[in-house]
């Protein structure tokens, strides 16, 4: 595992965001930067409650609008509804008809897939112009390509719907809890896909001792003056819980 510190979503760029001057009902042209969930990051995101009204299945959507100004910009977004009333609902922007680039149905906890790619994407992340008939400018779009936002999105899916990370209240499991306060501690940069292979350790598919940084390991080791694989990161779970705490507990029994 490369070790990153975890990015601090804190600022997105963007254009022509604000309001028309009064007078000429025109947009000022210039850039500026906005405040995005100030203090958020991913592990964040993940630790946060999901909240009781949210959707606990839905769909998770891809589009850009037919307008020039938007080449190659994304909105990523998700709805418990058809997809294509919700994007009906986005001509009322008038910067033309939005066009469906990706889309994937029954997705456990939507609105968690979503927030969780879009904070994975944070570089990315792009405000666009103002919206006249929102009285907004629309925060949520990304300078990135489909195929890259897609992969995203579908990890974080996948993750949810197979490691069950929530339970009944919303509250993430103490397991995947301690994953995510091991990883941040460690300033490991949280991916879906990280996520994804932790899961596969879970279930087996990945052993422990392959997954486990060697070098990382072996430092540890040294400092410990342990010797072995599996057994000295066992044997590390004894000390403090920010050092290879989930080698151990990565084997345990992950409630569903």
């Amino acid at each position: 595992m490369a070790s990153a510190s975890s990015e601090c979503a804190q600022t997105v760029k963007g254009e022509d965001l604000s309001p028309p001057s009064s007078g000429n009902g025109h947009h000022s042209k210039q850039s500026v930067f906005i405040v995005v969930f100030e203090g958020d990051a991913l592990d964040t995101a993940l630790l946060s409650v999901i909240e009781p009204s949210a959707s606990k299945v839905g769909s998770v959507y891809i589009f850009t609008h037919t307008h020039d100004a938007f080449q190659g910009m994304i909105k990523i977004g998700h709805t418990s509804r058809p997809i294509d009333q919700r994007l009906n609902e986005w001509v009322e922007c008038g910067h033309g008809m939005p066009r469906l680039l990706d889309s994937r149905g029954d997705v456990r906890h939507p609105a968690r897939v979503e927030r969780l790619t879009h904070f994975q994407l944070v570089k990315h992340w792009y405000a666009m112009r103002w919206c006249a008939y929102h009285h907004q400018a629309h925060t949520e779009w990304f300078n990135i390509d489909i195929s890259t936002a897609s992969q995203i999105t579908q990890r974080w899916s996948s993750w949810i719907q197979r490691a069950n990370p929530y339970d009944r209240r919303g509250c993430l499991k103490g397991f995947w809890r301690g994953v995510v306060e091991f990883l941040a501690a460690c300033k490991i940069c949280i991916t879906a896909e990280l996520m994804l292979q932790i899961q596969e350790v879970e279930e087996g598919l990945i052993d422990v001792r392959d997954f486990l940084d060697d070098d990382m390991l072996r430092k540890e080791q040294a400092k410990q003056g342990l010797i072995g694989g599996l057994d000295g990161a066992e044997a590390m779970t004894t000390g403090d819980r920010g050092h290879l705490t989930f080698a151990h507990e990565i084997k345990s029994e992950n409630p569903q």
